[in-house]
């Protein structure tokens, strides 16, 4: 028997309310309106009641409670904040703060909590910046996975570092450069081309066996006017945006399996015209990343011609990194080293070959010392 039953067990045989509750320890007001609360109804009464206000001015109706459960539903990996800041888009007008629309969703049962990280240190800063939309594009290739044909996929992704708006995602077979080449030519016609583009240095990107690391992917880009930007090995968290949309990618796919690179293809659409038009990001003030992209510089398929400082020789160099020993012959002897620049420098580094191209770096015997866009040539004379 509970101390209320006790209370009213007391006061039902007599005992006046003032002696029950001096006997049972409580003020005179709480035993009647315990009493009160028992005569009304019964044995229910006696139980904890809501502390709740029967009325509050500033309480969320119901119907946006339903809006919000179904917005969850739909983007069932949307935050509590990107979902308030779609209704407050919807209404025209602030409805309620994020932590509201979290503890709503967590009523509904519709929160799921997070595994807890550990701290993994101080991130390094990466080696490049970006002036702002228009300026730099990042890529990679989004890990593979097996699709329903028990086949791998390869997701290429090109997006914008600034405003976050993914430009393609490609569903390949490998990754190798011809279907990479023909994204990003598609990317260029479409949004123009880059100050610079920020990839790691894996395949096709990067060459561990080619001089300067170059590929015919990385040299169409240089070519362009394209200053190819690669990150630390080892340090994905200098591409730290890129990084966090294939996360949220990796989500999409695994709650939209397919079966074949075209239904994927498909479902990347789907996922790319979310993420652009739809999905607010914290970053760009809960504002989608299509209200912030800009227009890059024109793409023009044919690349303008190098130019060289006036001081410096063009001469052609072999595919192997070679030059005739006759041109050495055009000014002064052959025992003179002069420092000269390629007009085909596409021909210093063949991506085909599996080893560097043959070229000398050793220092010159006459004249100054070459610059960094200078380039040193080989003596034959032997």
């Amino acid at each position: 028997m509970s101390a209320k039953e006790a209370l009213m067990w007391d006061v039902n045989n007599g005992m006046s309310v003032t002696m029950a509750a001096e006997v049972h320890g409580v003020k005179r007001s709480c035993a009647y309106k315990w009493v009160d609360r028992y005569r009304r109804l019964g044995l229910a009464g006696l139980e904890e009641m809501s502390r709740a206000p029967e009325y509050s001015p500033n309480r969320i109706s119901q119907t946006l409670v339903t809006e919000l459960v179904e917005l969850k539903r739909k983007h069932p990996r949307f935050g509590p904040a990107k979902l308030a800041t779609m209704l407050e888009v919807r209404h025209g007008e602030h409805v309620m703060a994020a932590s509201t629309a979290g503890e709503l969703l967590a009523r509904h049962g519709l929160v799921s909590k997070r595994r807890a990280q550990r701290s993994t240190g101080s991130i390094e800063h990466r080696p490049f910046e970006v002036a702002g939309a228009g300026d730099s594009m990042t890529t990679d290739f989004k890990g593979q996975f097996r699709m329903g044909n028990k086949a791998f996929c390869y997701p290429l992704t090109i997006a914008d570092p600034f405003s976050r708006y993914v430009f393609a995602i490609d569903a390949l077979a490998s990754t190798e450069m011809a279907g990479a080449m023909a994204g990003f030519e598609r990317v260029f016609r479409e949004f123009g081309i880059p100050r610079q583009m920020i990839n790691d240095n894996g395949t096709p990107f990067c060459s561990s066996h080619a001089l300067g690391g170059l590929t015919q992917l990385s040299r169409w880009w240089i070519e362009l006017g394209i200053i190819p930007m690669r990150i630390q090995r080892g340090h994905p968290e200098q591409n730290g945006v890129h990084e966090r949309m294939h996360r949220t990618f990796k989500d999409w796919i695994i709650d939209h399996p397919r079966a074949n690179l075209r239904t994927h293809q498909r479902s990347f659409n789907l996922f790319r015209s979310e993420f652009n038009n739809v999905r607010p990001h914290q970053s760009l003030g809960q504002k989608p990343p299509a209200s912030a992209v800009k227009p890059y510089r024109p793409f023009s398929s044919r690349p303008g011609p190098f130019e060289y400082d006036t001081t410096m020789m063009v001469r052609p160099v072999r595919s192997k990194g070679y030059r005739r020993c006759a041109d050495l012959h055009e000014r002064g002897s052959h025992r003179d080293k002069h420092w000269v620049a390629a007009d085909r420098p596409r021909r210093l580094v063949d991506p085909l070959r599996r080893r560097p191209s043959r070229l000398s770096r050793r220092p010159c015997t006459t004249g100054a010392k070459p610059t960094a866009r200078e380039t040193p040539t080989q003596n034959h004379s032997r």
